[in-house]
């Protein structure tokens, strides 16, 4: 949701992971310095209200072109000599919001975000890698969510599949609506 008022977007996640593992995590990138917290799963019942489709039945042919085009992206840097870099990876701020650890990371080499990803478990794929590239070029902000699955009270072996997250919101300043994945 944009306040335009205070040039604010509050973007409103929730999701629901069907895994076996003990862990996993995801990341959202902003264009600028969000804070994070919760949200109510109550605005996800009142957007399906809102949305829900009425079935109209139409009959239609049509031919769509499928074509896909790659743009290379190209990172240009360059060091003054006896200028100090700076670090990669700056941890902005750490904080715990709806069962997960979040980290607000601002960072200035992928090679870099990449070691300190999975240093931390996430898997870092080349598509990933190339995704956060677009987002390290622009200068963007990264939330890095960190979920651990509590250790199950019985001495069972029995690990549920599904993990319902709790709502969580990313807000952050801007002058216009951004969605902020890149697809």
């Amino acid at each position: 949701a944009m306040d335009e008022a205070r040039h604010m977007e509050h973007f409103v996640r929730s999701a629901d992971f069907h895994t076996t593992a003990s862990s996993f995590g995801f990341l959202v990138p902003t264009p600028s310095r969000p804070t994070v917290g919760e949200a109510s799963d109550k605005v996800f019942e009142a957007l399906s209200t809102l949305t829900m489709r009425s079935k109209v039945v139409k009959t239609r042919w049509s031919v769509a072109p499928v074509g896909c085009t790659m743009m290379p992206f190209a990172i240009a840097s360059h060091r003054d000599i006896g200028v100090t870099a700076p670090p990669p990876v700056t941890v902005v701020e750490e904080t715990r919001v709806a069962g997960m650890d979040a980290t607000v990371l601002a960072a200035t080499d992928s090679a870099g975000l990449s070691a300190w990803l999975g240093n931390r478990g996430f898997a870092i794929r080349e598509d990933l890698k190339r995704w956060l590239d677009v987002y390290i070029a622009k200068k963007w902000y990264l939330v890095a969510f960190r979920y651990e699955r509590p250790d199950l009270a019985s001495a069972g072996t029995f690990v549920p599949d599904a993990i319902d997250s709790q709502a969580v919101r990313i807000s952050f300043p801007t002058d216009q609506p951004v969605y902020p994945y890149r697809e």
